[in-house]
């Protein structure tokens, strides 16, 4: 009992120590002056003295939790060498106290209080939303000058093992953007080097070439441009879009053949050309998308038949097909390879027609499949449409009749 209230005392006068050693430092902005705590070199000189690592972890928290809150409303003071060196102590007492740096313990704590933008991404954010805010985009005036990133419309974040935080995702779809991807976009967003999906869908005063962009953005993996002016074509996306996963250009200007994006396609899981002027011939196609899931042709050129394109997408999950003429075949056909399928439309193309009773066979045998669209037979026609049939079939019977009756009377008159 003796040794344990010795052993807190010891605790508390090393933590003491640290309160007491807390300083004051000035920080000059171009406005007054702010007067700040600062206790960082200082608490951290002591608490990597201390031999108590359960001290030391404490201590660290708590000098990153206040200096965190402190800044919450406010931007942080401009780092100089002296400010850097201060917050790589602060991460590197992090890392000791906090156990590998994969760490699951670690992780949570990083996430937990890693909530402001380096210097450099802060600045590009800075610029990228005056450019919003001059074209349209009005949501990006909840971009405060300040590195919390909570109340950012369309930004989503990421941390990395050393808790620096960096811009992941940029979403701006409906924002009523009117702006040209060459308007130094692509320059700013390049200084993202975390960036890796951005989605500027459903602002149609969006125009230029969909290249400046990727070219820009060699590791971005989403990229949706639907409804939007943008123009291009499937070559340029696949010379500059090797890392693309996801692909929006649905209602575009966009044009080509499918034979071009044999580059991507292994890595493509959802592509999407609705309303384009993209064509091909699917039984040319040298190449598979093995991981496809998601694949919408609707109101192209494209040429095929439905078992053409379960070869060229084995995993494909939803299938939009209508509109697009060029495709052909028959729903029964593919009903021992279509148990994956979710969503069918093949509405409006060349497909052949199937009875009400079909399409119940269909739907039973794909447990999965959540909407089917083709064109159904109606009954009177196709009522008609038999009879029709057995009548041909009849005449043709009796032209044949015919046909040998009158060789037979040729027989008996030369006889």
């Amino acid at each position: 009992m003796i040794s344990s209230l010795s052993h807190q005392k010891k605790e508390e006068s090393s933590l003491d120590r640290c309160e007491s050693s807390r300083g004051r430092f000035d920080v000059t902005r171009n406005k007054g002056h702010r007067r700040r705590s600062s206790s960082l070199e200082k608490s951290i000189s002591l608490t990597e003295r201390s031999k108590k690592g359960h001290i030391r972890q404490r201590s660290a928290s708590s000098i990153l939790n206040q200096c965190l809150s402190q800044n919450q409303e406010s931007r942080l003071p401009e780092q100089d060498s002296e400010g850097e060196q201060r917050w790589d102590s602060v991460y590197s007492m992090i890392n000791q106290c906090s156990g590998s740096p994969r760490s699951p313990r670690r992780k949570e704590f990083l996430h937990r209080n890693a909530k402001h933008l380096s210097d450099a991404e802060y600045m590009v954010m800075m610029q990228l939303k005056r450019l919003l805010e001059r074209n349209g985009g009005f949501r990006a005036v909840d971009w405060l000058r300040s590195r919390q990133l909570t109340s950012w419309s369309g930004v989503s974040t990421v941390v990395d093992e050393d808790g620096r935080i960096s811009v992941a995702k940029l979403n701006f779809d409906f924002w009523n953007l009117t702006l040209s991807l060459g308007d130094h976009l692509g320059g700013m967003l390049s200084k993202l080097s975390k960036l890796t999906e951005l989605d500027l869908r459903f602002n149609r005063g969006i125009t230029g070439p969909v290249d400046e962009i990727l070219s820009c953005l060699p590791n971005l993996k989403k990229l949706g441009l639907s409804g939007t002016e943008v123009t291009g074509s499937l070559t340029q996306i696949a010379n500059t879009g090797a890392a693309l996963e996801v692909l929006w250009l649905t209602n575009t200007r966009i044009s080509g053949s499918l034979l071009e994006l044999s580059r991507i396609g292994p890595n493509l899981k959802e592509l999407s050309l609705n309303n384009t002027d993209v064509s091909g011939v699917l039984s040319e196609l040298k190449f598979i998308a093995p991981v496809l899931e998601k694949l919408g042709l609707r109101c192209t050129k494209v040429q095929g038949s439905l078992n053409e394109i379960l070869i060229f997408a084995p995993k494909v999950q939803v299938l939009t097909l209508n509109g697009s003429i060029g495709i052909t075949g028959n729903l029964m056909d593919i009903i021992e390879i279509a148990s994956q399928l979710e969503v069918l439309l093949v509405a409006g193309t060349s497909v052949d027609l199937v009875t009400a009773d079909e399409k119940g066979r269909f739907l039973a045998r794909s447990q999965k499949m959540n909407d089917l669209e083709v064109d159904i037979k109606d009954p009177v026609a196709a009522a008609a449409e038999t009879w029709r049939q057995r009548c041909e079939l009849a005449e043709s019977e009796i032209t044949a009749l015919k046909s040998q009756l009158h060789n037979l009377q040729q027989k008996i008159y030369i006889k």
